[in-house]
């Protein structure tokens, strides 16, 4: 139970860390999902799906260690790599063929490989994980995370726009 129990725990503390190093992760992953009707939206669309996406980390690890539910912490907890691993292979297929930011791909393979590993584990979990403080640093630097990615949420989404022209023509969105 434990190496399983420290992998995912180290899962969480990963993802937390690589958004905080890398805080567009979460903007690029979610501007992958989001339907091209979104369209003007977006900015103020990816401030909500973060925030909802690092509580569904947060809740989960509650759930699995802190003494919350522990069959709602794996719902949640699979709900939140689910989203991860979706996002990421999203922004895989659409930069698989752009040179222009190989460490793109770095991040968004490492985050996938992260992302399918915590689910698998978390959804064979059988009794809640022994880690709390390890469980509370991670519940922190998801928070932390969160905060620093729905700051630059928007400017993140309007770098793309400065630099393609327009949001319809995000190609992320499946537009144009």
């Amino acid at each position: 139970m434990e190496k399983p129990g420290v992998l995912l725990i180290g899962c969480f503390l990963l993802q937390g860390a690589l958004s905080l190093v890398f805080y567009g992760i979460p903007s690029i992953l979610f501007s992958a999902l989001v339907p091209p009707g979104v369209g003007e939206n977006l900015p103020w669309a990816l401030r909500v799906l973060v925030l909802g996406y690092f509580g569904l980390g947060i809740a989960s690890i509650y759930g699995i260690s802190l003494g919350g539910d522990l069959s709602a912490g794996k719902v949640l907890g699979m709900a939140y790599f689910a989203v991860g691993a979706v996002g990421s292979i999203a922004v895989l297929l659409e930069s698989r063929d752009s040179y222009e930011n190989p460490l793109l791909l770095v991040v968004f393979s490492a985050w996938l490989a992260v992302s399918l590993t915590g689910f698998l584990i978390v959804g064979t979990l059988k009794n809640p994980l022994p880690f709390k403080t390890a469980s509370m640093v991670s519940m922190l630097l998801l928070g932390a995370s969160a905060a620093v990615s729905v700051l630059n949420a928007e400017w993140v989404v309007l770098d793309l726009v400065e630099l393609l022209g327009s949001l319809e023509a995000l190609p992320i969105q499946g537009a144009g």
